[in-house]
């Protein structure tokens, strides 16, 4: 699964902490084969004390294809972090001052909501700006782009898969293995 780490996100924006209100934005065409892992995830963040806001992200929409629109939504749903599932719109980046890798795609910025970031030559990729203040985090799980030979399920299978071993984790019932010093 690619999963952002949520605990990094969290130290650069201030933690998380219960009563803050959480986007789950669900690409609409994953979302019915998603259902009831959805709901249980939805219903695990309650249990834990996070008010959720559900979004199903339809990129055949006319408005909801676009990075620009996804984080217009996020400025103004009020919210502390974000959880994408599925396919969302990814927003490509031009960074001029990293020499390993000057394009690629990052969630920074989706955390940064208060700055403009601007396609200047047309090219599909926001040039980077100076990041001062991450306002919100983002998470991600998808499960698009495996191998389903490999991995001998699609990408809602894998997701369903992922919801349902962090519900398992998050009950008590999945526990990590101690490790010895």
């Amino acid at each position: 699964m690619h999963i952002t780490r949520t605990l990094a996100a969290l130290a650069l924006v201030g933690g998380l902490c219960a009563a803050d209100t959480i986007a789950v934005v669900v690409n609409a065409e994953q979302q019915p084969k998603i259902q009831t892992a959805l709901d249980t995830y939805l219903a695990d963040l309650k249990a834990e004390g996070y008010a959720t806001k559900l979004k199903s992200w339809d990129m055949a929409t006319a408005d909801q294809q676009t990075p620009a629109q996804l984080k217009a939504w996020l400025k103004g749903a009020g919210i502390q972090g974000a959880v994408f599932i599925g396919r969302v719109p990814v927003a490509n980046v031009n960074s001029s001052t990293d020499s390993y890798q000057k394009n690629f795609v990052s969630d920074i910025y989706y955390m940064d909501l208060g700055t403009t970031w601007a396609d200047a030559n047309a090219d599909g990729r926001f040039e980077q700006p100076a990041v001062k203040d991450l306002e919100i985090w983002v998470s991600r799980i998808s499960g698009w782009g495996f191998d389903t030979k490999k991995t001998g399920t699609d990408e809602a299978g894998l997701t369903n898969r992922y919801l349902d071993k962090a519900h398992r984790f998050r009950t008590g019932e999945l526990r990590l293995p101690p490790k010895s010093a």
